[in-house]
């Protein structure tokens, strides 16, 4: 039986609230539906933010994993030492630590070019950098 919780999720960004609705499936899979504007000022680092934020982080690192783990994993002899500097799924939960603005722009466009990314993990991708460059400010 598939279980949904439905999470809402605000981040301010130029002074408005960008606001995410998610549905969070039994199996893990967050799922973007909407994103409005709104001028509500709403905290930003909430609890319920940083679990979004860490299960959107997962997600991508999950779902890069295929397409760019060849280059973006250390423990594989593939790896290349310039894409390890961006960053490295083999670290777990602080995989993005070292992305800053221009490397999230990168794995946007990367990730949307990329055939073997769903739409659906591109919708996921696309939470993670907008939450990430938040958290950046």
């Amino acid at each position: 039986m598939l279980q949904i919780e439905r999470i809402a999720f605000a981040v301010i960004l130029g002074g408005f609230a960008l606001l995410a609705h998610t549905c969070k499936q039994q199996d893990g899979k967050s799922l973007v539906h909407q994103w409005e504007e709104s001028e509500t000022a709403i905290p930003e680092n909430t609890a319920e933010a940083e679990k979004l934020f860490e299960e959107a982080s997962e997600q991508t690192r999950v779902a890069l994993i295929e397409p760019c783990g060849r280059c973006h994993q250390s423990t594989l002899k593939t790896h290349k030492a310039a894409a390890i500097a961006f960053f490295d799924l083999d670290q777990g939960e602080n995989w993005h630590m070292d992305l800053d603005e221009d490397n999230l722009e990168g794995l946007a466009g990367r990730a949307n070019s990329n055939k073997a990314i769903s739409d659906t993990e591109r919708e996921n991708i696309s939470l993670f950098i907008t939450l990430k460059k938040a958290k950046l400010k």
